[in-house]
């Protein structure tokens, strides 16, 4: 329901899917009740088979539903950086992307990384929405 609702009512969520729907990334979107790490959602590569890469997006908790499509728009940003990246193929090529393009979010026990990009994107969607601000 995220996804349909998202592409019919955000032009920025609509470029993420259709950036992702033509790469070699497989997307898998799940939503778990609550994060062990206080996140609201991650994007994680699992591996690589048969031609395609296949990422992870986790939404945590249960959010409104503006909100969790804009979380979600966040975590299509990521994958669709890793989709930009072709050289992405495993966990640690993953890892490597991120130290380039974002920023550590998390603290020494944990690997957690953000990018203005997935931070402007969330922020878009959450626009495209009919929200004046992402704290609304």
């Amino acid at each position: 329901m995220l996804l349909q609702r998202g592409a019919a009512d955000s032009p920025t969520f609509r470029a993420l899917l259709h950036a992702i729907e033509h790469s070699d990334v497989i997307v898998h979107v799940e939503q778990v009740m609550q994060s062990a790490h206080g996140l609201a959602g991650a994007t994680r590569f699992i591996t690589r088979a048969g031609g395609y890469r296949y990422v992870r997006i986790t939404l945590y908790g249960v959010w409104p539903v503006h909100q969790a499509i804009a979380i979600l728009g966040h975590e299509l940003q990521h994958a669709s950086e890793m989709a930009s990246a072709g050289w992405v193929i495993d966990q640690q090529t993953c890892l490597e992307l991120f130290q380039t393009i974002g920023r550590r979010t998390c603290d020494d026990q944990h690997i957690c990384f953000d990018t203005e990009a997935a931070v402007i994107a969330g922020h878009r969607v959450w626009s495209d929405l009919g929200h004046a601000d992402a704290g609304e």
